[in-house]
């Protein structure tokens, strides 16, 4: 990350692992269930961004599908974002 974004390790505040269990806990998805919103078009998926500066959405809920492909596009949407809002 540190390659992309210089100095993103030093900034970040916290930084917690995580595991099914947790994941049921925050997202209240039964079981830590993953798949994110529901999507009605390949061409129309959610934003990362939300109506708070910085505060960036990652994951299954912007990007459809899951699988480490669909991770790794969801991720480097926002990367692409906040890349921009950084330049």
């Amino acid at each position: 990350i540190d390659e992309k974004l210089p100095n993103f390790s030093k900034a970040a505040v916290l930084i917690l692992g995580g595991t099914p269990i947790t994941y049921q806990h925050y997202t209240l998805r039964p079981n830590g269930e993953v798949g994110g919103l529901p999507q009605t078009s390949l061409f129309k998926s959610r934003s990362p961004k939300t109506s708070s500066p910085n505060i960036w959405v990652v994951g299954d809920t912007i990007f459809p599908g899951q699988s480490t492909a669909a991770v790794t596009l969801g991720a480097l949407r926002v990367v692409k974002n906040v890349e921009r809002v950084l330049s």
